[in-house]
């Protein structure tokens, strides 16, 4: 699969019936985030936001209108996984995913014996178990709601 275009914020694949766009780094008002081009009836688009770390206030609005336009492109889009810098932005704004569904999400666990910090990858109906092991020390890792 290789790319058919690229941004400092995005990238995006063709495949036979799903483009992918993979999201990546700090969003801001400056983040290019590339819109599809050309599609074709049964398409649907995936969104990769795993690598999003920040995003903020003006990066949300960047967003929010990004997701607009893709949704109005007429095919399905969907969020596989969600990371937690929208995880955040998607409990406190209701139209931060647009039409979007999500398939799956990210969350952050922290190990107090080690400190070590890593994000688990749940599906969207999933019940977050209060510890995951560490896979640095094997010690229960707790989840992480001070970010």
């Amino acid at each position: 699969m290789s790319a058919v275009a690229s941004s400092d914020a995005t990238t995006i694949h063709a495949e036979a019936d799903t483009t992918k766009i993979v999201v990546s780094g700090s969003i801001t008002e400056r983040s290019q985030l590339l819109l599809p081009e050309e599609f074709t009836l049964g398409q649907r688009i995936q969104i990769d936001t795993a690598a999003v770390t920040r995003i903020n206030s003006l990066g949300v609005a960047s967003w929010i209108r990004y997701i607009g336009q893709l949704s109005a492109m007429g095919v399905p889009v969907s969020i596989a996984p969600l990371s937690v810098a929208f995880v955040t932005q998607a409990g406190m704004i209701s139209n931060f995913l647009g039409s979007a569904s999500v398939e799956t999400f990210l969350a952050p666990y922290f190990c107090p014996a080690c400190d070590y910090a890593a994000e688990q990858l749940f599906p969207i109906d999933a019940n977050l178990p209060e510890s995951i092991p560490c896979a640095k020390c094997n010690g229960p890792m707790e989840f992480d709601d001070d970010l």
